[in-house]
């Protein structure tokens, strides 16, 4: 069997080797979350058992594939074999045990199917329009452009370890299903190239994407790089809740943003220049079709039609997923393709097909084919508060007709609840003492063509959930006047009414006993499970996202030097600085602590390694290569650069041939004091945490340690990293200005 270019088996079976030493204690738990997570694998809620997630470009899948998922989801999941089809165009699928994930990844792989930066801090799925290339509204085919994208920054050395993850969306046309203002980079097709917005986002704080102007087809590499850039140089890798390009935006201003991203494009230029680009097939758009729904029939521009297929939840059991491939696929057909709606699309059906199609969605659709899209909420991730699933179950029989319903269990938007006509997102609410799960309604989102958050509404209990969205339902159903949206009606009848539609249901109200409940669960609320401590994986990022700063640049600088062009100079030594940093990040020490100069680098490498004299070697024949360079000697300079990121990279990735997080053995001195204070005021993540792992491992066993910890981040993850770690804090409390925790070194 012939396997695509995108799929790895080396890499398949490195993680198992990661997962294997993992265990054996020879590699940390940070180096395998961080793996995994890289290969479409999230821990769940539930102990020793993880959720995969397949990366179809643009939902693209065969019938073939789709059978093939259906198999693996029956034989590996140990509960709840389901399909989920999830707001990026992928499909995930739960409850597999650690040592089946290689073997299904492998599974994966003889279908042609990927997970690869499915998850964590990478580049995520490409996102386009479901009917792209076949709705008559189509400009240009975005499955095409997808595929391409997918291709050029799949394992991009600068995608590895971002700040956070980074999404791209390509719409088709103008009407834009494809929801391009809530990327990161989001492409609207033109006559002759493309229109970018960079920076939009959902989660807690919705923005929508700012203008950065026209594109050619041959420019859209270089444009996307250059983001990429600044957002793995520029996101705040210390508070991950605001490490997104939309908070650069924010920070700098818009002005400064699109200047960096100008600046960012010189930088790439030369390397683009070099390697020349893509370019794409227009058409002229009928823009007067309709614009495709949920469910029902669209013709395509070649005659044939397209069938939109409605799913509860999004969710597909191995029995129906294998009943819709045969169906398509015994009638000739070979593809399917997946929503950003949560929904499936059955594509190229001839005329004579359609009834066929109807009669075997049967029991594939929901019975009542209504919009409404849902994450996994707290019935298996951990940063879930609240089971979104349940609550979408409770409000499927409601009156929505075409009304876009969105459910997430957290406020980070999975489900995309702010751009929903009725929105919800998840939370807790202390009462007398207790936690109550709560849901905020958000009223009137939208996000095709511009991006616009819902109007939140006050709190209401989750048990009451349900009852305030059916007020909500049938208010707009009797007061909306013709043709109007659900946003028009609610700037047209205020904020104090529809406050006070949903008022009564609030988590203050009403007897205590019965708000302690979530939907779908006999047990009390509880928000122990969620989230944890990640300074020890944030680490890995963040040396891993220098090291692969350094690689990307080098392969740039290799690139311009066969050409014999001179900027691959420049390329060569950001290089150098790049694995300078991954050194002193695996110190502790920080990045704004020292300048780059030929000393300082030697001096910063022969902190970080011990066999440093092959470094002098090398380093004095780098500089010794770059004052030949400058005379035209490219090269030469460039090789040697090459020498020196490869020594920090087996430095940083085989120390001691054991844990890539340990550093260097520290000095032989007596032990400190059995109690000492550690002052890390003004010291960020992780590095404060790097600091604290260090002075620990100077201590005798059982000995304690004082740390004093900044408010925010520090404190919050600092202490549940140590615990995850083997030590105990005894102490945690307020310490003038900022925070006092007591270590005991484990042991």
């Amino acid at each position: 069997m012939t396997t695509p270019v995108w799929v790895d088996r080396d890499e398949i079976d490195r993680l198992e080797h990661t997962r294997v030493a993992s265990l054996n204690g020879n590699v940390s738990d940070a180096v395998w979350n961080t793996e995994r997570l890289k290969q479409g694998i999230y821990g769940q809620r539930q102990p020793d058992v993880h959720m995969v997630r397949a990366k179809l470009p643009g939902g693209s899948i065969s019938p073939r594939q789709l059978r093939g998922l259906a198999d693996i989801v029956e034989a590996e999941a140990i509960d709840e074999p389901l399909l989920h089809v999830t707001t990026r165009q992928d499909l995930q699928f739960h409850y597999i045990r650690p040592e089946r994930l290689a073997p299904v990844l492998h599974k994966m792989g003889d279908l042609g199917l990927i997970s690869r930066e499915a998850c964590g801090h990478t580049v995520r799925n490409v996102t386009t329009c479901a009917l792209a290339g076949r709705c008559p509204r189509t400009r240009v085919d975005g499955h095409e452009v997808v595929s391409a994208v997918i291709l050029h920054f799949l394992r991009h050395p600068l995608g590895q370890n971002l700040p956070r993850k980074f999404k791209i969306a390509v719409a088709g046309c103008e009407s834009d299903c494809a929801l391009a203002p809530i990327n990161d980079v989001g492409l609207t097709p033109t006559e002759d190239g493309f229109f970018l917005a960079a920076a939009g986002g959902l989660g807690q704080a919705p923005k929508p994407a700012i203008p950065l102007g026209s594109l050619r087809d041959e420019e859209v590499y270089p444009a996307i790089e250059a983001l990429l850039r600044i957002h793995h140089r520029h996101s705040d890798r210390e508070r991950r809740a605001r490490a997104r390009l939309k908070f650069v935006v924010e920070s700098m201003g818009s002005e400064a943003f699109q200047e960096l991203y100008w600046e960012e494009r010189e930088n790439v230029a030369p390397f683009h220049s070099a390697q020349g680009g893509e370019s794409w097939a227009r058409r002229t758009p009928d823009l007067t079709a309709p614009v495709p729904g949920v469910s029902g029939w669209t013709k395509q521009i070649d005659g044939k039609w397209a069938r939109g297929v409605a799913l509860h939840k999004g969710d597909l059991t191995p029995a129906q997923a294998r009943q819709l491939a045969d169906l398509v696929s015994g009638l000739g057909l070979d593809e399917i393709v997946l929503t950003q709606a949560q929904n499936l699309v059955i594509v190229d059906v001839p005329e004579a097909h359609k009834g066929v199609i109807d009669e075997g969605v049967f029991g594939i659709e929901a019975l009542i084919p209504a919009d409404i899209g849902v994450c996994p909420g707290a019935a298996t991730c951990r940063l879930g508060i609240t089971r979104s699933r349940d609550l979408a179950d409770s409000v499927a029989d409601l009156p929505l007709g075409d009304l876009k319903v969105r459910i997430s269990g957290c406020a980070n938007g999975c489900g995309h609840h702010a751009i929903a006509d009725f929105g919800l997102h998840g939370l807790a609410r202390k009462r007398d003492g207790h936690s109550i799960p709560a849901y905020q309604i958000h009223v009137g989102g939208s996000a095709s063509g511009t991006m616009v958050p819902g109007r939140s509404l006050p709190l209401v209990a989750a048990v009451h959930a349900r009852e305030a969205l059916s007020r909500l339902v049938a208010a707009y159903n009797i007061e909306r006047r013709e043709g109007e949206s659900v946003r028009g009606w609610a700037e047209r009848i205020g904020p104090e009414t529809l406050e006070g539609l949903v008022a009564e249901f609030a988590p203050g109200e009403g007897e205590l006993e019965g708000l302690l409940f979530d939907w779908g669960s006999f047990d009390r609320f509880s928000t122990k499970e969620v989230g944890k401590g990640e300074c020890a994986a944030a680490l890995v990022s963040m040396i891993g996202a220098h090291m692969g700063e350094a690689i990307y640049e080098l392969g740039h600088a290799q690139t311009l030097a066969a050409k014999g062009s001179v900027a691959a100079i420049e390329f060569a030594h950001r290089g150098v600085v790049a694995a300078v940093r991954a050194l002193l990040t695996l110190r502790g020490e920080e990045e704004g602590s020292w300048q780059f100069g030929e000393e300082e680098a030697l001096a910063a490498f022969e902190r970080g390694l011990q066999n440093t004299e092959m470094v002098r070697i090398h380093f004095t024949q780098l500089y010794a290569a770059l004052r030949r360079a400058h005379r035209g000697e490219v090269e030469p300079f460039v090789a040697i650069a090459a020498k020196v990121i490869e020594t920090v990279r087996r430095a940083v990735e085989s120390r001691d041939g054991s844990d890539n997080l340990q550093p260097p053995p520290p000095p032989k001195v007596e032990a400190v004091a059995p109690e000492t204070v550690l002052d890390l005021k003004g010291v960020g993540c992780p590095i404060n945490f790097v600091k604290t792992k260090l002075r620990l491992e100077m201590m005798p066993a059982a000995s304690k340690l004082t740390v004093l910890l900044d408010d925010g981040p520090p404190i919050e993850n600092v202490p549940l990293s140590l615990e995850g770690e083997g030590h105990a804090i005894e102490v945690k409390e307020p310490f003038e200005d900022r925070w006092k925790i007591v270590v005991r070194k484990k042991g």
